[in-house]
């Protein structure tokens, strides 16, 4: 991916498919944790690696899930916007601290106090997310506060 070269298979598909059975594939673990999963999706066809966007969905999920608190609500917003679809990643988690919010995307980075290799994290994962919507022609953002929660956004044409 950072050669430009992430290879991808796109068809058209309904994002909201994919986000649907991610979250199905998420559900066990979610609910292991105290953590109520919310779906909020409209069809958005997009034209896409399904596999791919699976991943990204699921990366952005396990996030949301694993660094939230017990208890806790994601919700998974997808709409149709004015330049394609905006899928919204919100979470009621510890939120992450704005000194590390523009470096979250870096690989291998980790935010000291809750994202260690105790609770799994390697640091790939939004990295990975933003090569992801990156090679689609979309991008990632992200919105944080401490202790109130973050929100992912994936913008895709």
């Amino acid at each position: 991916a950072d050669a430009g070269e992430l290879l991808l298979h796109p068809e058209p598909l309904d994002l909201a498919v994919v986000v649907r059975e991610t979250a199905a594939l998420m559900a066990d673990e979610a609910e292991r944790l105290g953590i109520a999963i919310d779906l909020d999706l409209d069809p958005v066809t997009v034209r896409g690696d399904r596999s791919r966007l699976q991943e990204m969905a699921t990366n952005l999920l396990a996030n949301a899930i694993h660094y939230n608190r017990e208890g806790g609500r994601v919700t998974l917003r997808l709409r149709a916007g004015a330049a394609g679809a905006v899928l919204d990643v919100v979470d009621t988690g510890i939120g992450i601290p704005p000194e590390e919010q523009a470096l979250v995307f870096e690989r291998f980075y980790r935010v000291d106090r809750a994202r260690s290799r105790d609770t799994g994290g390697s640091g790939l994962g939004l990295p990975i997310c933003r090569s992801i919507a990156e090679a689609h022609g979309g991008r990632i953002l992200l919105e944080s506060e401490p202790g109130a929660g973050t929100t992912f956004r994936v913008e895709l044409p």
